[in-house]
């Protein structure tokens, strides 16, 4: 008996020092990424509150729907750096208050690949950039770089691209002031099924809705 205690001791000890290890490991993740969504804000002071509350109404859907925790992780940290590619776009267009043209509008369009291409010498543990890659597709498959449709695109971006579009439309931005929660909710729900996922749709409605999205 006192064998067996001896070798569960053991076994304990080294899953708390693995335990202890693996929060170390996500702190330093945690401290390089904020790192990483800080240099955004010096070019688009926009970009930082938005991207925290992306990947804050993210998590929350995620969550709703059940998804793995890794795949929930992956979902926190692909919200907080899914604009990283805007630090290479120019302030004239980022800033720009009133309609783009064509060809500042590409440059936009760039910025998801600029971002997966920025985040792929990075070792994450959990499934980043593809999400940032794809946060832009669109369920009929109109949007952008891949063009992917319906189930193609990652689950994680199709979550973002909710809570992207949802935030974009409820938050001040320097070409308009942000909408109303009905109206932005409204809209939502305009373009599901066409440019957003339904049940990721129907999901993030819910909480909020319900008043169940974090702050």
């Amino acid at each position: 008996d006192r064998d067996l205690v001896a070798i569960l001791c053991s076994q304990a000890a080294t899953g708390i020092a693995n335990w202890k290890l693996h929060r170390a490991l996500q702190r330093s993740y945690v401290s390089t990424i904020s790192a990483l969504a800080n240099a955004v804000t010096e070019k688009d002071p926009y970009t930082r509150n938005h991207s925290d509350r992306v990947s804050r109404f993210a998590v929350a859907v995620a969550t709703e729907l059940g998804l793995p925790y890794d795949d929930v992780e992956g979902i926190r940290v692909a919200g907080i750096l899914h604009d990283i590619g805007k630090i290479g776009v120019s302030e004239n267009v980022l800033l720009k208050p009133g309609k783009l043209d064509a060809d500042e509008w590409e440059q936009i369009k760039a910025h998801p690949t600029k971002g997966a291409n920025i985040l792929g010498e990075a070792e994450f543990p959990w499934a980043v950039v593809p999400l940032v890659l794809h946060h832009q597709e669109k369920w009929d498959g109109s949007g952008y770089p891949a063009g992917l449709a319906g189930e193609r695109i990652p689950i994680g971006s199709r979550i973002l691209a909710v809570t992207d579009t949802y935030e974009a439309l409820t938050a001040d931005r320097a070409y308009r002031k942000g909408m109303p929660v009905e109206r932005a909710l409204a809209i939502v729900n305009e373009v599901r099924g066409s440019q957003l996922d339904p049940e990721v749709t129907d999901t993030f409605v819910a909480l909020a809705n319900s008043n169940r999205l974090p702050v």
